[in-house]
């Protein structure tokens, strides 16, 4: 069982850091979410180069809040740790809630670390010291690393489907550029923001009032990382994303190692892509 949670999580880490950015559902598409299936809290640099010489640590902390048709109230509040060192690398420490995908009740913690140096993830799993290592494919060391995992996506609404919280989401896109706010201060960085709002018309989903959708990020231009993200649906409800407790200091090279002790397993190689139809 702990082997099939951490072959979930390497999943996962590996189509985050392989993606280049698609069309998402779009909040004109029922159940889709403006800035794609990871929702709001997706840093910035999916999809781009090795971020060298912005070493930092902090933590990401995602709030889910819904309010439901009788007035009950739901939040729930998940927090990460992130790592990024002068070189490029990676790791996230990451508590997930609920994997019910694999009947598994309780929390599992889970480290990942993405390595564009070496080529090569790890998905560790503290529990019994054990991990799966998985080569980058050539386009992502070359080029195509993020320069933070992902925050955890939105657990879905009450009587969804309990399989979306558990199992790896495909890979997210960010939104598409919208209204400019400015620059401000933000946990002691400056990050510029962008708002972009999406109505959805009468009648489009079956509904009998236009519903508008909201994105709010804002960027570090130094560190080059989300900061902060608001995402308003009213069919889903509120979702923040906020990096906090930064610190800008070189974090301990050991990090991004994997500790003697662990035993490490080869990931299966990825199928190979389909075959391109004729045009």
């Amino acid at each position: 069982m702990t082997r099939q949670i951490a072959f979930l999580t390497i999943g996962f880490l590996t189509a985050a850091t392989c993606a280049v950015a698609q069309p998402g559902g779009g909040p004109g598409v029922p159940g889709g979410r403006t800035g794609g299936p990871g929702g709001p809290g997706m840093p910035i640099a999916i999809g781009q180069p090795p971020i060298p010489g912005a070493p930092f640590s902090a933590e990401g902390v995602t709030t889910t809040t819904q309010t439901l048709a009788d007035g009950t109230r739901i939040e729930r509040t998940v927090t990460a740790k992130i790592y990024r060192d002068s070189e490029g690398r990676v790791r996230r420490e990451q508590t997930i809630v609920g994997l019910s995908a694999l009947n598994v009740t309780g929390e599992a913690q889970t480290i990942s670390i993405v390595d564009p140096v070496a080529r090569v993830t790890y998905s560790l799993n503290p529990a019994n010291h054990s991990g799966l290592r998985s080569p980058m494919p050539m386009a992502v060391g070359r080029g195509r690393i993020g320069g933070a995992p992902p925050p955890p996506p939105p657990p879905p609404p009450p009587g969804g489907d309990a399989n979306a919280a558990g199992g790896p989401p495909p890979p997210p896109s960010p939104p598409p550029p919208g209204e400019a706010l400015g620059t401000r201060q933000i946990e002691g960085v400056t990050a510029a923001g962008v708002k972009r709002t999406e109505v959805i018309p009468t009648g489009r989903i079956g509904n009998d009032r236009p519903i508008e959708v909201t994105d709010e990020r804002w960027e570090s231009t130094e560190l080059r990382v989300l900061v902060l993200s608001r995402h308003h649906d009213p069919r889903t409800g509120d979702v923040e994303y906020r990096l906090t407790n930064i610190n800008r200091v070189e974090p301990a090279r050991e990090l991004f190692a994997v500790p003697s002790d662990y035993t490490i397993t080869d990931a299966p190689p990825p199928p190979p892509p389909a075959p391109r139809r004729p045009e």
